[in-house]
């Protein structure tokens, strides 16, 4: 029951936009719960914190990505490409 249509199942702290919708879901979905867990390796933060689930899943679908550098100021810029693009909000914008 599990696996029924409309669930889903991950961890919302990592899930990619696109897990919310009934849309596609292929390996850059992955690519952006990687790019979040590396965000959060990176900070000792979620990217997208919430008090609530609505908070993180708008975070996921509509904020940008947020940038480690500002967090951390000894985390290199050039980091924060790399998280942007691995959590761009349009998987054809990922790294494949």
């Amino acid at each position: 029951s599990l696996t029924a249509t409309g669930n889903f199942i991950g961890t919302y702290h990592y899930m990619a936009p696109e897990r919310f919708t009934v849309g596609a879901v292929d390996s850059r979905s992955d690519i952006y719960s990687l790019a979040c867990v590396l965000y959060e390796a990176l900070t000792a933060q979620s990217p997208f914190p919430g008090d609530t689930l609505q908070e993180q899943i708008t975070g996921h679908r509509s904020a940008p990505p947020p940038r480690p550098s500002n967090t951390n100021p000894d985390i290199p810029a050039s980091l924060d490409q790399v998280i942007a693009r691995g959590m761009a909000k349009n998987p054809e914008a990922r790294y494949d």
